[in-house]
């Protein structure tokens, strides 16, 4: 979608730098609405990005964060990245710091970080999570171990197939920063076909 100077996003996609141009592709090709991105180093603060959209009137006061470099694989509205998501890990223990989209109210964000002093007082597992019991009491259960809402890619040098699979089978990809520079080659080429 065409932005202009009135332009407000509802959604907020961090991209690691040197990814930009490529997860705005990626967005685009699967994503039919507005979106912002921004760009993060390994290993970013969520603390000062989430201080960053406070201050940026640009972004609604309700918005869905995405980090980075998550990105879909199928097509995906705004209702869909909304849906309510934890991350079930190996061990069967929910995970609400995850890379999957996550709902967040300004208000909400801005209350929360009041009690941070420090970055040493902000633990983004429970920042989530209230953030999630703001909004519902009984999230979805995803996985890479099962279902077929994402695959996550923390390896520098994953299964060329599996990521194939998970790009026809799943609705996001998932990368870490070792895992998207080991699919950048990948990517490329769904971007072409």
């Amino acid at each position: 979608m065409e932005e202009n100077a009135n332009t407000t996003f509802p959604v907020v996609v961090l991209t690691f730098e040197g990814s930009e141009d490529r997860m705005k592709a990626l967005w685009e090709k699967n994503f039919q609405g507005v979106f912002k991105t921004v760009s993060v180093k390994p290993g970013y603060s969520i603390l000062d990005v989430l201080a960053g959209i406070l201050a940026d009137n640009t972004i609604e006061k309700e918005f869905v964060l995405v980090q980075a470099n998550t990105f879909p694989v199928a097509e995906t509205t705004i209702d869909f990245l909304k849906l309510p998501f934890v991350y079930v890990n190996a061990r069967g223990a929910h995970v609400f710091d995850n890379r999957l989209p996550a709902v967040l109210d300004k208000e909400m964000v801005a209350g929360y970080l009041e009690g941070v002093k420090s970055e040493a007082d902000f633990i983004p597992e429970d920042f989530f999570k209230n953030a999630m019991e703001a909004n519902c009491r009984r999230p979805l259960e995803a996985s890479h171990h099962f279902g077929n809402v994402m695959l996550q890619v923390i390896s520098a040098s994953p299964c060329r197939y599996k990521v194939i699979e998970g790009m026809i089978t799943k609705h996001y990809i998932c990368a870490g920063p070792e895992g998207w520079n080991g699919i950048v080659s990948i990517v490329d080429e769904y971007l072409k076909g």
